[in-house]
């Protein structure tokens, strides 16, 4: 055959590359050539050989580039070394803390490993000597001098690795921090491999806000964490005593259905949950969450209309159901039952929220209040009349995870109360929800307040929610809603 191989040739070594070393067929090679990083193939005179490949092009770096010793980066690689820069940093993080746990069990295992030395020493002593003066005592009180010693020794020892190590690790968090390294990269590149972005998100916002509190997570000890909440429940009662109640307080007089109410919002937790706290006999044939509804509240299935079993991340279980008992459609949201929900309550950072419910007064150009632009944070936060202002307007700050929550049903379940409403002619709506239910119940039937006339929220332990003076605002108004 008079064809020519149609494969480019070697300027160096005139041979064709190595898979076509010997070819006498002339027949072009659909194999790609393969390149050498000293080798440059020749350009291909033939029309019908494969493409020569392209060799990469690089810009030569500018004047003050080269004399400053700084050359350029693309924004997309900038990105991928700060990104992995606070992902290693995140580790240096966990593993100082990680460290800190392990340095202080050791710690506290060398200290009863020495306490039962000299015990055992103390024991043997009083076996092998009499109870009147010996020689031996002698050497037995030596004995245990020497094991303080030995244990001082080694706690000391100890404590000086430990503030070594820290210090390592402090350096190094620095120099990733200056590499551009941000705070939870290894939260966000698991939520973007998990495509849980947002749980992802929410675990950085709680571990900021510990952080906030503690600088060393596991300074505190068990007793003294106990010793903190008995002082801010102390406190939290002072105050309440100092201000004293406000709004009509709710009594079974003035809400007769309030127990029946309450097991719409029991009636949430499901079989399993129930029957574990001993609310149903373990015996009972309930195993639908369907099913412990009725059995609590005498709805029949057909008129629970809607329903959500499986909580997520701001958005706690919840039903929708018509109780022609009381001529009203519930509205009734599970408590904390699952780490999704525990997550919800621990995002708890104070979010700016606007309640027009809440208002009393009318402003042309409601004036900001901290954290929405204020100048002077610190100054606006010390201002209890600011605070009062912003109230009056309906502006304050609420529970992040609540509101959060309660926007999103706000929007998601508009639709099937109004359905459910304009079905039953002259019924009213009832929120309902025990604990963190009470919660995101308390914030939803704030937001549907203008929305549906007459709406009553009844909220069974609930937490916190609104900041003071939005809730007072709230409280002076709790005879409008229940």
């Amino acid at each position: 055959m008079d064809q020519q191989c149609a494969l480019p040739t070697c300027e160096q070594c005139e041979v064709t590359p190595p898979h076509r070393r010997g070819c006498t067929c002339g027949v072009p090679c659909s194999v790609p050539p393969r390149m050498s990083r000293t080798h440059t193939w020749k350009e291909n005179p033939h029309p019908d050989s494969l493409p020569v490949p392209e060799q990469p092009t690089t810009t030569a770096p500018t004047a003050e580039e080269a004399s400053s010793g700084a050359l350029p980066v693309s924004p997309e690689l900038w990105q991928r070394v700060s990104s992995a820069c606070g992902m290693a940093k995140d580790a240096v993080r966990f593993l100082e803390a990680g460290m800190s746990l392990g340095f202080r069990l050791s710690r506290a295992a060398v200290e009863t490993g020495f306490k039962a030395s000299r015990a055992a020493v103390g024991l043997a002593g009083a076996a092998v000597v009499p109870s009147s003066p010996h020689p031996l005592d002698g050497t037995r009180a030596d004995l245990e001098q020497s094991l303080r010693d030995v244990q001082a020794l080694t706690l000391d020892s100890m404590a000086l690795a430990h503030s070594l190590s820290k210090l390592s690790l402090s350096l190094g968090e620095g120099v990733l921090r200056g590499l551009g390294g941000k705070d939870g990269e290894l939260l966000r590149a698991w939520g973007r491999a998990t495509q849980k972005e947002e749980v992802a998100e929410a675990l950085q916002a709680v571990a900021e806000l510990y952080a906030e509190v503690l600088t060393d997570p596991l300074d505190p000890t068990l007793p003294e964490m106990l010793t903190a909440a008995l002082a801010l429940q102390g406190l939290q009662r002072k105050a309440r005593e100092a201000t004293g109640p406000v709004g009509m307080p709710v009594t079974l007089e003035c809400t007769p259905d309030l127990g029946r109410y309450m097991r719409f919002a029991v009636g949430s937790y499901g079989p399993a949950s129930l029957k574990a706290l001993g609310m149903l006999p373990l015996t009972a044939g309930i195993s639908t969450n369907e099913e412990v509804v009725t059995q609590l509240t005498g709805v029949p299935a057909s008129d629970i209309l809607d329903s959500c079993w499986t909580a997520a991340l701001y958005s706690p279980a919840w039903y929708l159901a018509v109780d022609h008992t009381t001529a009203a459609v519930v509205l009734a949201f599970r408590g904390t039952g699952c780490f999704e929900d525990v997550l919800t309550d621990m995002v708890c950072e104070a979010a700016p929220c606007h309640i027009p419910c809440l208002a009393t007064t009318t402003t042309t150009e409601p004036q900001p209040i901290v954290g929405e632009g204020s100048a002077s944070a610190t100054a606006a936060r010390d201002d209890a009349k600011q605070w009062e202002e912003a109230a009056s307007q309906g502006r304050g700050f609420a529970h992040r995870g609540f509101l959060v929550s309660a926007e999103r049903f706000a929007v998601k379940l508009r639709p099937a109360v109004e359905a459910a409403l304009q079905a039953n002619p002259g019924y009213r709506l009832v929120v309902t929800g025990y604990s963190l239910g009470a919660g995101v119940a308390a914030m939803l039937a704030l937001l549907w307040a203008p929305v549906f006339p007459g709406l009553r929220g009844l909220a069974f332990a609930q937490p916190c929610v609104l900041s003071q003076p939005l809730a007072r605002s709230e409280e002076r108004r709790v005879g409008e809603r229940v």
